[in-house]
């Protein structure tokens, strides 16, 4: 299965077009045929790398622990003439 460089992080936008550029390729898959010697050279010892693993799915990054929140909440401001300031906006604004 092959996927378009922006559906892989780190591979959008100018990176993206500057590797589909250079390797003249659109999947990423295409990159596969490129050892680390030659992925290194054209984009140095730490991209080159980077590169190869991630078109093999190997991922190094460590995981890091979300907060999972218990409440959400949301306000909205009116100020000016939007301002609630009678009992009749608060109830026209209700209804």
């Amino acid at each position: 299965m092959t996927f378009h460089f922006v559906f892989s992080q780190g591979l959008g936008g100018k990176a993206g077009e500057r590797v589909a550029e250079l390797f003249q390729v659109e999947y990423i898959g295409q990159l596969r045929k490129y050892s680390l010697d030659v992925l290194q050279t054209s984009l140095g010892e730490k991209d080159g790398c980077w590169l190869f693993n991630l078109i093999r799915g190997i991922e190094t990054t460590p995981v890091n622990n979300r907060n999972l929140y218990k409440t959400i909440s949301a306000s909205k401001n009116f100020p000016g003439k939007t301002s609630l300031d009678t009992i009749e906006k608060v109830i026209n604004r209700l209804n």
